[in-house]
């Protein structure tokens, strides 16, 4: 799933990357949540006798920590290609400083 920040809000900008980082941040808070639930139902399911109807539920953990890690690391993924987005931009207005004092150095010598 090829997602851009443009795709998600129709925008570009500083103010979208914030929400984007709220939006990340929040979906991080939630995936920890849904975590520490799946760490008490493992918990429950140890101190517990083996029934062999556990089996199924056993499974059904399982399932859902490695959905619940797939998805933190998307969020992790998304908030690294911000960071990368956030860091090219701030490269590239680097370099419009290098290239404008360029031209005037040049158009200095020309005037000379």
């Amino acid at each position: 799933m090829g997602t851009t920040i443009g795709k998600i809000t129709g925008r570009r900008g500083d103010a979208c990357a914030g929400e984007i980082e709220d939006i990340l941040a929040r979906a991080r808070r939630t995936l920890s949540d849904v975590s520490a639930f799946l760490e008490l139902e493992i918990d429950q399911l140890m101190e517990s006798e083996f029934d062999p109807d556990d089996s199924d539920r056993l499974k059904a953990l399982q399932s859902l920590i490695q959905q619940n890690q797939q998805a933190m690391l998307k969020v992790l993924d998304i908030r690294a290609k911000l960071a990368r987005e956030a860091d090219a931009r701030a490269g590239q207005a680097l370099d419009l400083e290098d290239a404008r004092a360029e031209i005037e150095r040049r158009l200095a010598c020309l005037a000379a």
